[in-house]
């Protein structure tokens, strides 16, 4: 494997051990850069195995037009920004979609709705083109709060694993 991206490592270290999406996910393969340097990789388009990958052809899937998840995290974000507030209804969706993960998810309050919704937004939808515009729509969430300085519109900064010193994250300033 010669990857032209690796995943962030924040995002990796939200997966808990037990949590399925991890393991669907990422997997540590041995590169062919020099050295051969086992690295954590995305794998969760790697393909499908029982269609595509017997005839060599690899990071081809089946298009998903809507999956059942993002509707049960759609909805919980609809509950917590609803005129009621119900806080309890979004954390039993949250809980529901964790649970059949493996995973456990902290409940939903008024301090914290956006924070954990925006988490398990990130873990289940990695990678699928969805966190740009969650990010412009959640112009409150708390990693955004930080005062950029004027002008400044990405902040890149290298990764640990990173191969000499290419790989970055980005931020985008909000508006």
């Amino acid at each position: 494997f010669y990857p032209d991206y690796m995943p962030s490592e924040w995002a990796v270290g939200l997966y808990g051990s037990s949590d399925a999406r991890r393991s669907a996910y990422f997997r540590t393969l041995t590169t062919g850069y020099q050295g051969n340097p086992s690295l954590t990789l995305l794998v969760k388009y790697f393909g499908n195995e029982e269609g595509f990958i017997p005839y060599n052809i690899y990071h081809v899937c089946q298009p998903k037009p809507i999956r059942l998840a993002e509707m049960y995290l759609i909805r919980a974000e609809a509950y917590c920004r609803s005129e009621a507030r119900e806080f309890g209804k979004a954390s039993a969706d949250l809980k529901t979609l964790a649970a059949a993960r493996g995973a456990s998810v902290a409940s939903v309050t008024a301090s914290n709705w956006l924070s954990i919704i925006s988490e398990e937004r990130v873990k289940e939808l990695y990678m699928e083109g969805f966190r740009l515009n969650d990010l412009k729509r959640w112009k409150d969430l708390p990693e955004w709060s930080k005062v950029q300085p004027a002008g400044r519109v990405f902040k890149r900064e290298t990764q640990s694993n990173a191969q000499n010193g290419s790989a970055s994250k980005m931020e985008v300033k909000k508006d």
